[in-house]
């Protein structure tokens, strides 16, 4: 391999190391993981584009996510993990005004609770639906990214996207008992 095409794996590798281990960060929960994941996605991205000429820089990001996605889903299958999907605010409340401490005890446990049961309630969408809200909300992905890394269509997508973000609040307005 030449310096050229290292210093393309390099520049690739810096632009889209940090969003893919969020990526698997938020899915597994377990950094030792998501790191080998993170490593064996770039390590087969390597390997097919040793010796071939490198697409431009968007179709990279979205083979290295498809990629991702798909060592992902292999590991989950393989060691029965679940995957989660976390919304990107949860948890993080910031007061507009000092709290005491029993306030914010109470909006810490509040944020916990919403958080389990957006957990819970996206347990009940099918994989792919889960994987396109995540890319698309909680790592501020476009649909032409997404529809790289799932295969799909842009429009594809985007119906996924609206149908799988309806059903995600009719399922917690019927939680909810509206």
């Amino acid at each position: 391999m030449n310096a050229d095409k290292r210093e393309s794996f390099q520049r690739i590798y810096d632009e889209n190391a940090r969003d893919l281990l969020a990526y698997l960060m938020r899915s597994l929960r377990q950094e030792s993981v998501a790191r080998d994941l993170l490593q064996d996605a770039f390590l087969n991205f390597i390997r097919i584009f040793r010796e071939k000429e490198l697409p431009e820089t968007t179709a990279c990001r979205m083979y290295l996510f498809r990629t991702a996605r798909n060592l992902l889903i292999n590991y989950t299958r393989s060691s029965r993990v679940r995957l989660e999907v976390s919304s990107p605010d949860a948890g993080e409340f910031v007061p507009s005004s000092p709290l005491s401490t029993e306030e914010s005890v109470l909006h810490q446990l509040d944020a916990e609770l919403r958080e389990e049961v957006l957990q819970e309630v996206l347990a009940e969408l099918d994989e792919q639906d889960r994987s396109i809200l995540q890319m698309r909300h909680a790592h501020g992905m476009k649909l032409e990214e997404i529809a790289g890394a799932m295969d799909m269509s842009i429009s594809t997508v985007s119906r996924r996207l609206d149908r799988s973000a309806s059903k995600l609040m009719s399922l917690l307005k019927k939680r909810e008992g509206r």
